[in-house]
């Protein structure tokens, strides 16, 4: 199992929930590397709509998601690496991403991308 300096090494994944079964698959495949796995929490796309429609008004959703882009920059802050799921292309984000990767960069941190791990893009025939 891979560790850092005998302690477990952090990874954060980072990219658009619209690719929520290749975070998941992601997720299980650094766990079992041995590593310690910082992810999506909620999915306003899909798998939580409940909390989506829960909402009072537009203002409180605009909240919860700006609340959950701090969460997220803050596992970032966290982790010794993200791994960025650059699914449709090959180094290609989205904008909440791409911050998140200019984060993770000016805190030195090592950005590792999934297509040049083998990761397969969504179009792929499975």
């Amino acid at each position: 199992m891979e560790a850092v300096l005998g302690n477990r090494t952090i990874v954060c994944l980072c990219g658009s929930t619209w690719f929520l079964p290749a975070i998941e698959v992601a997720n299980r495949v650094e766990t079992l590397k041995g590593k310690i796995v910082l992810s999506v929490g909620v999915d306003l796309k899909a798998r939580d709509l409940e909390l989506l429609q829960s909402t009072k008004s537009p203002e409180q959703l605009n909240e919860i998601k700006m609340e959950l882009d701090r969460l997220h920059k803050d596992k970032v802050r966290m982790a010794h690496e993200i791994l960025v799921l650059d699914i449709d292309e090959p180094y290609k984000t989205g904008q909440s991403t791409t911050k998140e990767v200019e984060l993770a960069r000016s805190l030195g941190k090592r950005v590792r991308w999934w297509s040049e791990e083998g990761g397969k893009p969504r179009s792929s025939p499975s």
